[in-house]
């Protein structure tokens, strides 16, 4: 079915004019006057004990093109999203790098058969490919969470609180976290106790885009 879909989004996307993803205007996926919005950078935050590295700021642009990805499958969108972590994960000390695993953010059982695909996952498998890193998966979502983007600080660390479990193989080596987008950070630090309940650790995390943080 996956396999299927893939050959799908594909074959629209030949039969389909490109457009910009920010501008809408016809001719490459990102053009000269929207690439100012998705020109990777390196941003380093600190939430709690976990150091976030990202590439992106979060802007209308980075909006469409992570929605490109994660709701249309658009094949350029998800290339955009590899290269903005691939940049991050360049920008890294080689000490932090010679052990380290990646492992995705999990996806809701909800938003995987909506969109076909567990989206993360296969950034993230892209990713490995590309940078030569090891993935390794095994968190799961044990319960049906809200929709974290209407919701405020506060509100988004209640409804993440305990809902991940990991039940992944054992890891040895530098765990990296990896998301679309941090806004709060409660998602990665729900990730991160979920790992520590397992007695694993996990101090670093890598996100294409960041966005501002929420008031309470």
């Amino acid at each position: 079915m996956l396999d299927s879909l893939n050959s799908l989004n594909s074959l629209k996307e030949l039969l389909f004019p490109v457009r910009c993803f920010g501008c809408k205007a016809l001719g490459i996926e990102i053009c000269t006057k929207c690439r100012k919005f998705w020109n990777p950078h390196f941003y380093i935050r600190s939430i709690g004990d976990l150091t976030i590295y990202s590439a992106i700021r979060y802007t209308p642009v980075a909006r469409s093109i992570l929605l490109g990805a994660k709701e249309n499958s658009y094949k350029l969108a998800d290339q955009l999203i590899i290269d903005a972590l691939f940049n991050c994960l360049k920008r890294l000390p080689p000490h932090i790098l010679r052990d380290a695993i990646l492992m995705p953010i999990p996806g809701s059982r909800r938003s995987i058969r909506k969109r076909g695909r567990d989206f993360l996952y296969e950034i993230t498998k892209e990713l490995g490919e590309r940078s030569g890193l090891e993935v390794v998966s095994g968190m799961k979502i044990n319960r049906t969470l809200l929709d974290q983007s209407g919701l405020s600080a506060l509100d988004r660390k209640r409804n993440i609180q305990g809902a991940f479990n990991f039940n992944g193989p054992v890891i040895k080596g530098e765990i990296l976290l990896v998301d679309d987008l941090v806004t709060t950070g409660a998602t990665l630090l729900e990730a991160k106790r979920a790992l520590n309940a397992n007695g694993f650790s996990a101090t670093r995390a890598i996100t294409a885009c960041v966005a501002q943080t929420l008031n309470i």
